[in-house]
């Protein structure tokens, strides 16, 4: 009995460990679910293509573009028409017939393929309208991420400077007490501690308003949490950032050139329609007609509609193109606007990275050295107060402006993105 017993318990066993490690994964996934987005710019930017309202709006109405043109082209409805009629039989009763008709026009001359054009053009348009406000609005919530990521590291680095002061204060505090400080110096101490809480409290401000932001961007409550952010995007190799091929990638890319193009595609094609409008289009028919007291009978019919009105006719070409005209200068001067653009965005994106590259290289760790020899000769004796809060104010400054410039070249990179349609 002892062996089965013994069998039965390791079974037992086996099933509760496999219950509790399918128990444990699912808590897993549940976590993984329900984990707060912010960390990283790639959560954000696959939440914001699904939650974002105007996106939704854009796509709805691209939808309906593409319904109209699928139904361009397309005939007319028919007329149908129905006449009474009466045939007078020499001084005899008046016998009324009854003629049903069913008339349809149909257009020649290629129009109804030219309508088709214009509507395919015109629908190709929305959709790039469509791609452009997706474009923008990846480009925002890179902006502002960068800017959350930078008021997140921004606090980190106030309060380790806190951190600093504090032991300056201590140190302050011990030569007074021990003889051979004076007392201004601790308060001094404290008065940059005060300050520096105020720095604080204005970053933790600027942090809630980007925090803010970004959950406008995503369509959530103001105060919906978001984690930390962990890190910025890398950014590409300088050699990925020619202006050439970047305005190469801009004008196949860009969907405002493209929905441009598309507008100038429909407005040629509208110009050759009206064209086309001064020739006559066929009006084909054809009745069933009952008589009373007599035999039924059949009618065709044919006609065309004329073009008399040439007057409207010579004012719609003008205006077709005038607004093709109208349509060739927007894309002109968009394709000028994003060359600035771009060229703008690259010069400070440079400039960015020199900055980043001069205060990691020299200043940074210059500051540094020069705050930690004046604290140790503080704390030994041999320099006053003045020297270490310039020193750790300065340590703070470089920080500061070390992370601004990173940030600075993510919201240049974002704009980058934005002009040549698609990532780097």
């Amino acid at each position: 009995m002892r062996p089965h017993i013994g069998g039965a318990f390791r079974h037992i066993t086996a099933v509760t460990g496999i219950a509790l490690t399918a128990v444990f994964a699912a808590g897993l996934t549940a976590n993984a679910s329900d984990a707060i987005p912010g960390a990283t710019v790639d959560e954000l930017l696959v939440m914001a293509r699904q939650l974002n309202p105007e996106l939704a709006a854009r796509a709805l109405e691209s939808e309906a573009a593409l319904a109209m043109a699928s139904g361009a082209g397309a005939l007319d409805d028919p007329m149908f028409r129905i006449t009474s009629d009466e045939v007078d039989r020499t001084g005899g009763n008046r016998i009324n017939k009854m003629i049903y008709s069913i008339e349809q026009e149909f257009p020649l001359w290629g129009k109804r393929q030219l309508r088709r054009q214009i509507a395919q053009a015109e629908a190709a348009g929305v959709r790039s309208q469509q791609r452009l406000a997706a474009i923008e609005l990846d480009a925002r919530i890179k902006t502002v991420f960068a800017q959350y990521w930078r008021t997140a590291r921004e606090v980190e680095v106030t309060h380790d400077v806190q951190a600093l002061l504090h032991s300056v204060a201590q140190s302050a505090q011990s030569r007074y007490a021990l003889g051979i400080g004076r007392q201004s110096d601790a308060i001094r101490s404290a008065l940059e501690r005060s300050r520096l809480d105020l720095a604080l409290a204005a970053i933790e401000r600027d942090k809630r308003t980007a925090h803010g932001q970004l959950n406008a961007l995503l369509a959530r409550a103001p105060n919906a949490p978001l984690a930390e952010p962990i890190a910025l995007s890398p950014l590409p190799s300088a050699n990925r950032l020619n202006i050439d091929s970047l305005l190469d990638r801009a004008r196949q890319n860009n969907p405002m050139l493209a929905s441009a193009g598309y507008e100038i595609a429909a407005a040629e094609d509208r110009s050759r329609l009206i064209e086309k409008n001064r020739y006559p289009d066929i009006l084909l028919g054809v009745s069933a007609i009952d008589r009373e007291d007599g035999p039924a009978g059949v009618m065709a019919s044919a006609g065309i509609k004329v073009p008399l009105q040439w007057g409207l006719r010579k004012a719609q070409i003008r205006e077709a193109s005038l607004l093709s005209g109208a349509a060739q200068s927007r894309r002109d001067a968009a394709r000028l606007q994003l060359q600035g653009g771009l060229e703008e965005a690259l010069a400070g994106l440079q400039a960015a990275r020199q900055t980043e590259a001069l205060l990691t290289t020299s200043l940074k760790p210059q500051t540094e050295a020069a705050y930690r020899s004046a604290l140790s000769g503080y704390q030994f004796g041999r320099g006053d107060m003045t020297a270490v809060l310039e020193g750790a104010h300065r340590t703070q400054e470089i920080r500061l402006e070390l992370l601004k410039a990173q940030a600075e070249q993510q919201a240049l990179l974002a704009e980058i993105e934005r002009i040549i349609g698609g990532s780097l």
